[in-house]
């Protein structure tokens, strides 16, 4: 299997391309980095075509014994990324990156399906090749740098250590299970993730910034260690 840090790199270099031909990809562009984050133009700068496939769900496959919808698919010999746009937000770009991934990752793929997914499920058993396309989808819709200044300007801080005032600003109903929570079980990660409301200020959850899961977000901020633990 390829080390994180190998396929951390890729993307990051990937990332830079985008950026590099911003112009043609997001003329609108913002200047807004999060804007750029988007499967159909990590797509491009891999030189495939991506296409939005209404009725691929319908084309099911066989996965472990199960029939599965196919939420994306890539096929190199019409140089083409498909996803199914009926699917939620974070289905749909979770399962585009992670296309993307197969795509740059093992090139010697030619045809591959997928079944819906938002990177919510990653403790399945999972092949290598699924796992790296995992990594790598993740990677690029939740950088590291990021999500980093993201947590910063709702926490005011790059490392958040729980106590009763913090437990009480992010979810004032459930402090006793902030604060009683053990590590591996993301409840304090979930709590951050879907945080909306601090200090009596507004402001989009990490989930809904970066447009994932809030259980794909918390996964993230535990891999990060934004959370201190006692």
């Amino acid at each position: 299997m390829l080390p994180r840090e190998q396929i951390e790199q890729r993307v990051i270099a990937l990332q830079r391309e985008i950026l590099r031909s911003v112009e043609l990809l997001h003329p609108k562009y913002s200047g807004d980095p999060l804007e750029l984050l988007e499967p159909r133009f990590l797509a491009q700068v891999l030189g495939a075509t991506f296409v939005e496939q209404p009725g691929l769900a319908l084309q099911p496959f066989s996965y472990k014994g199960r029939m599965m919808q196919t939420a994306g698919l890539i096929h190199r010999p019409s140089n083409q990324i498909a996803i199914d746009p009926n699917f939620p937000i974070p289905v749909r770009r979770y399962t585009g990156a992670h296309e993307c991934g197969h795509w740059e990752l093992h090139p010697r793929e030619m045809l591959h399906r997928d079944m819906p997914l938002d990177g919510s499920g990653l403790n399945h058993v999972r092949s290598d090749q699924e796992r790296e396309a995992d990594h790598f989808a993740a990677l690029f819709l939740m950088p590291r740098k990021q999500v980093l200044r993201e947590f910063r300007i709702r926490f005011g801080t790059e490392k958040l250590a729980f106590n009763n005032t913090v437990a009480q600003s992010i979810c004032p109903e459930r402090v006793d299970e902030l604060l009683d929570s053990d590590p591996g079980t993301k409840v304090r990660e979930k709590a951050l993730a879907r945080c909306q409301i601090l200090s009596g200020r507004h402001r989009p959850s990490l989930a809904q910034r970066f447009r994932v899961s809030v259980t794909t977000m918390a996964i993230r901020l535990e891999e990060l260690k934004l959370i201190e633990w006692p």
